[in-house]
């Protein structure tokens, strides 16, 4: 077949499946991360631009919001406008990897576009208001620019400078987007086959420009919200978090600091302390969310029992009487002292945890699936019959794993879903990510066939999976930010199986 016929067929299937899931899956979700990125956007669209914070990105909200007060001329209709920005964006995908990949071969161009493309891993993100589809885009988007502009000569620096913004907008989303920004630039280094110059100016494109996007955010947005350029002080959290799901123990035994939050965790707090929707405007507060009084009076109480070792992910308690900069401080020396004293529990937790990633196995509490399923619904019959006749429902419920938060585990709240396509999605879900399995083999693969395309693509995933496995756990919608590098790799091996088999079967015809 042709490119043509290629892009064809892909423009069908693209428009089959994202129809199906865009009348079968409205926007929902009430979890805390879903939640605080609407009151961003609401700030936005109300015209408040002192958005930044320290715990949650703004990259999305900035993206989106000017979609979302354009279609507020909609009405009850509004959400499902922005639903198709959100999809179109994300559908673009496989179309961008196409063109990357078509100088190699266009029916494995092709063959690797229709694996990205029927991702139900992938296809569910644009769905949620999360950052996951935007950081996913801009990485594959400046992917094909890179490439554009190892073949541009002289003019390299104008597509690496496209491809600095859109990683400048990838790290306003997912702070993480500056590893992949690092790494392409350091991949592009080693391209020996292109002369020195032209990687430099590739290099400085990316680095500047993505730079600049994140100077200027800090500067105009960031300080003026916080007080502060001090971009994020969730980094000791997330460590927490990562090495207690590492089994690490954090004990007194471990350091000082330990010693010194183990006897700060055995205050007990002069009040109940939650972190419900009115806390969303705290977190640009990098100190103390108590008064004097009530910090004094916090720290100066009797200890009645000492904590034997941590055992909590979020210390809310010293967020709200410390402040949440210097309990991140706190909380970076713990697990520096952990890493130190636990040195192979650390490895053997980053490598089990990478391995998990890397083939879609998140840890016990979560599920890959972060759309609700078909049988946790509760669905009744709309009030018009022809709606009703054709399988659409009012839904209410969804997967309970997502919101631990959130008692009942409610994903929808009465919108109206079309149930044929989300029985169908989550019957398939788990049989379709069965494939997944074979990434690492394909990785090695990579760099057995030494395509400078597929190793690019490998050596991403890897960098990617390493720090997501130091700074997080297994959860899916922290490896979704680059799950097309993993669908880019299975959809390659899948082609060159299917070329092997295909020339093996013309030599000894049957």
């Amino acid at each position: 077949m042709s490119s043509r016929q290629h892009l064809i067929i892909l423009l069908i299937v693209t428009l089959v499946v994202q129809g199906i899931l865009f009348v079968s899956f409205p926007l929902g979700g009430i979890d805390d991360d879903q939640s605080a990125q609407r009151f961003i956007i609401s700030e936005l669209t109300q015209g408040n631009w002192r958005v930044g914070n320290l715990r949650y990105n703004v990259g999305y909200p900035l993206v989106i919001a000017p979609v979302v007060k354009a279609s507020s001329a909609l009405g009850r209709l509004d959400d499902r406008a922005v639903l198709l920005v959100q999809i179109a964006f994300s559908a673009s995908i496989p179309f961008f990897i196409y063109d990357l990949l078509r100088r190699r071969s266009a029916r494995e161009a092709f063959i690797v576009a229709l694996v990205v493309e029927l991702d139900p891993f992938g296809l569910q993100w644009a769905h949620l208001s999360l950052p996951v589809w935007l950081v996913a885009w801009c990485l594959v988007v400046a992917l094909w620019l890179v490439d554009r502009a190892t073949r541009a000569g002289p003019k390299a620096w104008r597509y690496a400078a496209l491809a600095g913004v859109l990683f400048g907008i990838g790290l306003l989303a997912r702070t993480e987007a500056a590893v992949f920004a690092a790494a392409l630039g350091t991949a592009i280094l080693a391209y020996r086959s292109l002369p020195l110059r032209q990687r430099l100016a590739i290099f400085a494109g990316i680095g500047v420009v993505s730079a600049s996007i994140w100077g200027t955010y800090l500067v105009t947005i960031q300080r003026a919200s916080t007080g502060t350029t001090r971009a994020s002080c969730m980094a000791g959290i997330d460590l927490l978090y990562s090495a207690l799901t590492k089994d690490i123990p954090l004990v007194a035994a471990n350091g000082p600091q330990t010693a010194h939050l183990l006897s700060l965790l055995s205050l007990p707090p002069l009040k109940e302390i939650h972190f419900l929707a009115d806390s969303y405007p705290r977190w640009r507060e990098p100190g103390p969310w108590a008064t004097p009084a009530e910090q004094s009076a916090f720290l100066n109480q009797a200890a009645p029992n000492t904590v034997a070792r941590v055992e909590t992910a979020l210390p809310s308690n010293l967020v709200y009487y410390l402040g949440l900069s210097q309990v991140d401080e706190l909380l970076v020396d713990v697990i520096g002292e952990s890493a130190l004293a636990h040195p192979g529990k650390w490895l053997k937790g980053l490598v089990r945890d990478g391995a998990r990633m890397l083939v879609h196995l998140p840890d016990s509490h979560v599920n890959d699936f972060y759309l609700p399923r078909y049988h946790l619904l509760n669905l009744e019959r709309p009030k018009s019959r022809l709606a009703a006749a054709v399988g659409f429902r009012i839904a209410d419920g969804g997967h309970p794993s997502l919101y631990v938060s959130s008692p009942g585990g409610e994903f929808y709240t009465g919108q109206l879903i079309w149930a044929p396509g989300v029985w169908l999605f989550s019957a398939i879900f788990e049989p379709a990510m069965i494939p997944f399995w074979l990434v690492p083999i394909a990785i090695v693969w990579s760099f057995i066939i030494r395509d400078r395309t597929y190793m690019t693509v490998a050596f991403l995933l890897l960098v990617g999976v390493f720090v997501s496995s130091i700074f997080n756990t297994v959860q899916p919608r922290i490896y979704a930010s680059f799950y097309p590098l993993s669908s880019i790799l299975l959809g390659g091996f899948i082609a060159y199986g299917m070329v092997r088999l295909t020339s093996k079967q013309k030599v000894n015809p049957r």
